[in-house]
């Protein structure tokens, strides 16, 4: 994983557009997504998602992604459920069930190899600052499964933001210091 974290106007935002062309060139499936202030839910990771795979039941109906499907749905309701396999399926994230947010990274992490093929995939998110706790919590666990996968993980987020909540300070800090995370 890579991490951007600066103040504005530093050049957080050139590198990324660097990462993303690099990718590209080299035939790597490319995912963005941005967290806005107010932004809700897993928005940067829905918008990521929902940019690169709107058009495709390619990856919807890989057999990798059937025990993740209820979790990915949160990200695009409709878009990975609906066969009639899946309707009334237990997905695991009720009372005593899997973490949700173990469940939402893994889905995640194995939609991207997926995606990505044999070539891999890049999964950028940009203004971390901005997001919300659940999505901090998801990167935190890609932060650490993308090791030995074919997904690399790039995060940008301003470290003087004012006003900026804490917990959010306090996670990108907690990603930063991670042996497995580049700053």
């Amino acid at each position: 994983m890579r991490l951007g974290r600066a103040p504005a106007g530093i050049g957080k935002s050139r590198l990324v557009t660097e990462t993303i062309a690099l990718a590209r060139s080299a035939g790597l499936a490319v995912l963005t997504g941005r967290a806005v202030p107010g932004g809700g839910t897993y928005r940067a990771i829905a918008e990521a998602v929902l940019g690169h795979v709107r058009d495709s039941r390619v990856v919807a109906d890989a057999p990798q992604l059937r025990p993740f499907r209820a979790a990915l749905d949160r990200l695009a309701p409709s878009w990975v459920s609906g066969s009639a396999e899946d309707v009334g399926a237990d997905d695991g994230l009720g009372v005593g069930g899997p973490d949700p947010v173990l469940m939402l990274g893994e889905g995640v992490l194995r939609m991207l190899a997926v995606t990505g093929g044999g070539r891999g995939s890049l999964l950028v998110l940009e203004d971390l600052h901005c997001a919300d706790a659940d999505t901090i919590a998801v990167v935190e666990y890609l932060a650490g499964a993308v090791r030995g996968s074919p997904v690399l993980l790039v995060v940008s987020a301003r470290d003087d933001q004012p006003g900026q909540h804490n917990s959010v300070a306090v996670a990108v800090a907690r990603l930063a210091g991670r042996e497995d995370v580049t700053t």
